[in-house]
């Protein structure tokens, strides 16, 4: 039996069409490989889509005989029917208009590609697509020639409007977005631009600049063009991964009132918060801002620089910034404006300048009262001390006086302790930059101790006169660490030497002592609060309230052995340039 091959050719179109569906299909799996988001099934059926139909259009263009370049051509609309619907649903998909995407607008997109189907592979119809087909040779090589039926100009022009609808979405996504997601809108739109302006171009403007001499469409041989840029967006940007985020909707999420106004103060753009707080009420674009309400003048004449830029509308308060608009090129087109309710914190700021007054007034007294009356109990337990000496009453009160000192001092150091702690001091932030000289803190601090000590030997390098990152705090840190050298010092005569270095911005103060020295299972916990040692009769507070400070202002405080007996804490604080 004989069986029938038909003829097959090569044209110089071939490697553009199969660089073309090698694209499409590359991107079709790309796009199966991001399924589980809302754009990229859409995209997955056009890219199929544009695969099916180049491949149909390959063999089209490689076979010979009318009948099987014409089975072909009419097997190629499988392919032709679905790339357009996917791409609409793709743009509405990538630029967040899901809502859109309803079982109506399915029907309705289908309506002109079912219909194209059945009159291509109607017997009885398909003239109303391909009229009086027939092969023509151009240079030895066989071409499919058709005249276009009716419905071939229908489903052309629906096609044509249905892209330039979706570019025109897409258009609008890329001015509307922000700058982050533009780039890549960009480039999409580099990649759909072809179709809305060379397709109609070739077929229906001036087809006549097209004609080669070979009857064939345009649209396999963009897919090689938009194929790769796609191609490059989905590498460069993941942009089936990133919807855009419109301009307007960053408006609308912020909790600040925002609205711009133009040279004459009138409202260019705005958000629905700045409407609730200034009670502005549509229409609103146009308008001069001071005549939308009272509070919209206050803001008003707040811009002109002509009141302070707190603005309080009943109980609230809001603070009123404003900022130039200009574009690159220097002109101005107005300003924008930001309205912060800020009533919460300055609610909170007057509740903590009422504590920080409650603090003083706690401070004042721990450091006057409470601490003169501990003075004046152990100045009498001392002369209590003094009466019963040498009397039949000195071995039974001794002790008991001894108890009635140790408790006395305790509470003193305790009250010392808590007056440090109740200051009210302004903990650093941001904007924190407060300083103090740190030769004179280690001068009174050495000569406060040497008056408390006078047993005990303090000796002070010469301190370089530089300013550094504390408060009136860091005297308390200093002189805390100078009395724990002392106090737990065992040697007949306590030394304390003091040194400063400095490098670069930061400065380090070394204070070393010859007494017996941290154990080292005590070394990392002994800035813990509560934590202190065995023979201590301290509260395990002071030095954790040291390492508390030097966090404050940045900087650290260390513990290590001193040689040949001893300890050395090393304070680290910046230095103020």
């Amino acid at each position: 039996m004989a069986s029938y091959y038909p003829a097959l050719q090569w044209t110089p179109h071939t490697p553009v069409l199969v660089a073309s569906f090698v694209v499409c299909t590359a991107l079709t799996f790309a796009g199966w490989r991001y399924r589980n988001q809302s754009a990229a099934f859409p995209f997955t059926v056009m890219m199929l889509g544009c695969a099916l139909y180049t491949g149909t259009v390959i063999v089209e263009f490689s076979v010979v005989g009318l009948e099987s370049t014409l089975f072909w051509a009419r097997l190629q609309y499988l392919g032709w029917v679905v790339i357009t619907p996917a791409a609409f649903v793709f743009v509405l998909s990538y630029t967040g208009r899901n809502r859109w995407v309803t079982l109506k607008l399915f029907a309705a997109l289908a309506v002109v590609p079912v219909v194209t189907l059945l009159l291509v592979f109607s017997p009885l119809a398909s003239d109303l697509i391909f009229q009086n087909p027939r092969m023509v040779d151009n240079g030895g090589i066989a071409y499919l020639a058709y005249d276009a039926g009716p419905w071939y100009v229908a489903d052309g022009l629906y096609n044509n409007v249905v892209i330039a609808l979706g570019f025109v979405l897409l258009v609008r996504t890329y001015f509307r977005t922000t700058i982050g997601q533009r780039d890549q809108v960009g480039v999409l739109v580099i990649g759909l631009l072809p179709y809305v302006t060379l397709v109609p171009f070739y077929y229906h403007v001036g087809p006549a600049v097209f004609d080669f001499g070979t009857p064939y469409e345009i649209e396999p041989f963009l897919f090689t063009f938009t194929g790769s840029i796609f191609a490059w967006a989905l590498y460069k940007y993941q942009f089936l991964e990133s919807v855009p985020v419109p301009f307007e909707l960053l408006l609308e999420a912020t909790p600040n009132g925002i609205f711009a106004v133009d040279n004459e103060s009138r409202i260019t753009e705005f958000n629905r918060t700045a409407c609730e707080y200034l009670d502005m009420t549509e229409p609103i674009i146009g308008q001069p801002l001071a005549t939308l309400s009272e509070p919209a003048e206050r803001v008003d004449a707040i811009i002109a620089d002509e009141r302070e830029p707190e603005l309080r509308i009943g109980n609230d308060v809001y603070h009123v910034s404003a900022s130039q608009l200009t574009d690159s090129q220097g002109v101005e087109h107005g300003r924008m404006v930001v309205i912060q309710d800020v009533t919460e914190r300055v609610q909170y700021d007057r509740l903590l300048e009422r504590h920080n007054e409650q603090l003083e007034t706690l401070n004042q007294m721990l450091r006057h009262d409470i601490r003169n009356d501990t003075m004046v109990a152990l100045g009498w337990s001392e002369v209590l001390a003094e009466l019963v000496e040498e009397t039949p009453l000195e071995e039974e009160t001794v002790p008991l006086l001894d108890y009635i000192d140790t408790s006395i001092r305790h509470i003193t150091d305790l009250t010392k302790i808590a007056s440090e702690l109740s200051q009210p001091l302004e903990r650093p932030g941001d904007d924190w930059n407060r300083s103090i000289p740190l030769q004179q803190v280690l001068k009174q601090e050495v000569e406060k101790a040497a008056e408390a000590f006078p047993d005990a030997v303090f000796t002070l390098e010469d301190p370089p006169d530089i300013e550094v990152t504390a408060d009136r705090a860091l005297a308390s840190a200093v002189s805390n660490v100078l009395r724990n050298a002392v106090l737990h010092n065992d040697k007949e005569i306590p030394r304390v030497d003091i040194s400063v270095d400095v490098d670069g911005d930061r400065v380090s103060v070394r204070i070393a002592d010859n007494g017996p020295g941290i154990p080292p299972e005590m070394r990392e916990r002994i800035f813990e609060r509560g934590v202190k040692g065995k023979q201590s009769g301290g509260t395990g507070l002071g030095l954790h309230l040291v390492q508390t400070f030097m966090t404050w202002y940045d900087g650290s405080i260390e513990v290590e052995d001193n040689d040949p007996t001893g300890t050395v804490f090393t304070i680290e604080l910046p230095v103020v340039e």
